[in-house]
């Protein structure tokens, strides 16, 4: 799977636009919004009532998703992910072992191994003058229409942190909050 290599982030974005997700079609509580979405799961996930999701949404083991949140695909969540209530996650993949508190909106985002991101928090994935995201990453600038962040591995962000489109979180960092990111972070 090429969105779980180490290439640019943006890069493994586009891969996963492009990855047809297969396995065992979900039989839970969550509600599809329109006839071409799809909720893989492996085994021993949890998908509380009311969650909705429109794309295709593929759940490793363990997975844990809470009521009321809302996931856009393609969206990939690896083993022991747990996404808290009221969230939205969308065109994302969130690597093993890492945590979405409540009440947070993730979106266009690769979230490494990990990685605690606490309540109230968003990134955001789209400029105001709505030109081309620039990301820069390991000496190679790239851009795309929306992307929000990429977040090393075990990384800690606390409550009601805003990360502005390009966020670069580096591995080990904790990010207090309230407060708003953007850029590097190191």
């Amino acid at each position: 799977m090429k969105f779980l290599e180490k290439i640019h982030p943006i890069e493994r974005l586009k891969a996963l636009n492009s990855f047809e997700f297969t396995g065992v079609e979900s039989n839970n509580l969550a509600t599809p919004l329109s006839d071409s979405s799809y909720l893989f799961c492996k085994k021993n996930c949890i998908i509380q009532p009311f969650v909705t999701f429109v794309g295709s949404i593929y759940c490793e083991d363990n997975v844990f998703i809470g009521p009321y949140t809302f996931l856009r695909g393609p969206l990939y969540l690896g083993e022991n992910v747990k996404i808290g209530p009221h969230c939205e996650v969308g065109r994302c993949v969130v690597s093993k072992n890492s945590i979405i508190s409540h009440k947070n909106i993730i979106l266009d985002s690769i979230i490494e191994e990990n990685v605690l991101i606490s309540g109230g928090t968003i990134f955001c994935n789209t400029r105001i003058d709505f030109k081309p995201v620039k990301f820069e990453w390991q000496g190679v600038k790239l851009e795309a229409d929306k992307f929000a962040a990429y977040v090393e591995a075990n990384v800690k962000i606390g409550v009601n942190v805003t990360a502005m489109p390009a966020t670069y979180i580096a591995s080990g960092k904790t990010i207090f909050g309230p407060s708003t990111i953007k850029g590097k972070n190191e």
